[in-house]
């Protein structure tokens, strides 16, 4: 798990207090003394020793978010429609917000809360371990603070529907012509994208569309991407060209590729 950063630490103590006061002592002391302990992936499996131990703060480390607090959270009904900065996104491994996040590092729960850390900085500078503390309060609503900041309520919102893309977009795209065969003996096929009404596939992965950004002849596809047993959010940039030709952006954080446009 790592070193465990300071403000980490202090979940069961002042940190955790004031993002969430719902939680008591006596519910602390029965959940140690009937041995309750939520396993790393919150499957209801027993868990191994290296997924969840119990430590003399009270808390206990995992190795993955539990599941009750996995999903897209925001501050309005409005806001879970809209990518901006009043909802996130929290997976096993990841926590995603409007322009940051990333993987999730060290994870402890007490509870109903839950404290993480993710590295957070700017592009020119090394990240540093940002924490965020969370604690459910039912019916749907979570505390949430950030590092030092306020606390806020967030409420879960609904389970994401498939986004249509528009027809123009859709089709198989390759870095060349070869690539168009999908003859994987070349290597440059491997790289080949197919984007369908609702659907985004790789070579190996993939997912359903869920969020769509359309301007004239440029579009951002937001997809729950599959990878094996994992679910993670992803983004990807098309911007079709005049000569038939394409510009793609495989993420956030990639450089733009040239693509051709396959036939259909």
């Amino acid at each position: 798990m790592g070193t465990i950063h300071a403000s980490v630490l202090a979940l069961s103590g002042l940190a955790l207090a004031a993002c969430s006061n719902e939680q008591s002592e006596p519910v602390r002391a029965a959940q140690q003394e009937s041995g309750e302990v939520r396993s790393a992936d919150d499957t209801g499996d027993a868990p191994q020793p290296e997924e969840t131990s119990q430590t003399s703060e009270g808390t206990t480390p995992l190795l993955r978010v539990p599941t009750d607090f996995r999903g897209t959270w925001a501050r309005s009904p409005g806001a879970c429609a809209m990518r901006g900065h009043d909802r996130f996104t929290l997976t096993g491994q990841e926590i995603r917000f409007f322009e940051s996040g990333g993987e999730i590092g060290d994870i402890r729960r007490d509870g109903n809360a839950l404290a993480i850390t993710y590295p957070h900085g700017r592009p020119d500078r090394s990240p540093t371990p940002q924490a965020v503390y969370l604690a459910l309060e039912g019916d749907g609503a979570m505390r949430v603070r950030i590092s030092e900041n306020e606390s806020v309520t967030y409420r879960r919102c609904p389970a994401r529907t498939t986004a249509t893309v528009p027809e123009r977009f859709r089709g198989l795209y390759a870095l060349d012509r070869q690539a168009c065969e999908q003859d994987y003996t070349y290597a440059r096929a491997f790289q080949n994208v197919t984007v369908e009404a609702n659907r985004v596939r790789f070579f190996e992965t993939g997912g359903p569309v869920t969020d769509l950004n359309i301007d004239g002849d440029s579009i951002a596809i937001t997809l729950r991407e599959m990878v094996g047993d994992d679910e993670s959010e992803r983004a990807i940039y098309l911007a079709l060209e005049e000569d038939g030709s394409v510009r793609y952006r495989p993420s956030n954080d990639a450089e733009i590729s040239p693509m051709v446009r396959c036939q259909r």
